[in-house]
């Protein structure tokens, strides 16, 4: 059913059910109405470039990653890559972030629903050549 069919069945059910509330003497009539909806849990991140060539520090531009969830509770964006890469990084936003030896880095830990955008580079470490695998998604906090 269309968002415009239910809005409108859900006006012709207050207004059908305003006479039976309506007060038969003096007292005014009062009457509670409850609507309850669900909203689903949606998160998704998404970088808008394709990498860029490796400057003479040996960081890599990634492009905008464009985060997006409504969970209450918040949302981690998390970096997939090979491990051990000895002094690699990610930099978010102009803060470097050490990338950990098991191969799982946390990037952003947000504590309530947001919209943003993170301005994402890669600094490829002591061996660029071990680097194999990068990817990244997010996961809403329970």
């Amino acid at each position: 059913m269309s968002m415009k069919r239910v809005v409108a069945a859900l006006a012709m059910l207050i207004a059908s059910a305003g006479p039976a509330f309506a007060s038969t003497g003096g007292n005014p009539a009062s009457a509670t109405f409850r609507l309850q909806g669900f909203v689903p849990v949606i998160c998704r991140v998404n970088v808008n470039s394709i990498a860029g060539p490796m400057d003479d520090e040996g960081v890599v531009s990634l492009g905008v990653a464009e985060e997006f969830c409504n969970a209450p509770r918040g949302y981690r964006v998390i970096v997939q890559h090979s491990q051990n890469l000895e002094g690699a990084a990610v930099i978010s936003n102009g803060v470097r972030i050490p990338l950990s030896t098991s191969g799982e880095t946390v990037v952003s830990d947000i504590a309530h629903a947001d919209i943003r955008q993170v301005a994402m580079a890669l600094d490829v470490g002591a061996d660029p050549s071990r680097l194999q695998s990068l990817s990244i998604r997010i996961e809403a906090k329970a």
